[in-house]
């Protein structure tokens, strides 16, 4: 079967489209998980880009990974500007969506600092400390 590629455009001039969204469960009992979603997503994403005419090329969920933090815990950030949007063009149809930053943020152990938690700060972070010693800031 041979398909026309719909036209899509952003009106910036590259021709990716990022969709961000959530999926409510209903019933005021929250959002379904971004695993969960993606996995939906994964099963039926021949059928949904037949649909849409579009080839998707990848899902993201999350910016963390196990190495992204090294001595800290990882958390996801998404920053909205709800003053800049994007308009896109797909075929006689526009979408418009707010800019959107994803990105990540380590919250460090004692002892390390720096982006991903790799820059040790003080004595106890390179060696364990006795109870007598005291760490000065």
């Amino acid at each position: 079967m041979n398909r026309m590629r719909r036209n899509m455009r952003k009106t910036e001039g590259t021709s990716d489209l990022d969709i961000l969204f959530t999926v409510s469960r209903g019933d005021s009992r929250g959002y379904y998980r971004p695993n969960f979603i993606r996995q939906r997503l994964e099963q039926n994403i021949v059928e949904l880009a037949d649909d849409t005419g579009l080839q998707i090329i990848s899902l993201t969920t999350e910016v963390c990974r196990r190495d992204v933090c090294v001595k800290g815990e990882c958390r996801d950030r998404l920053y909205l500007d709800d003053a800049a949007y994007v308009r896109y063009n797909i075929n006689d149809e526009s979408f418009y969506a707010p800019r959107h930053t994803r990105t990540f943020e380590c919250i460090c152990r004692e002892g390390f600092g720096g982006k991903r938690c790799d820059v040790p700060i003080d004595k106890c972070s390179k060696e364990q400390c006795t109870r007598d010693e005291v760490i000065r800031k």
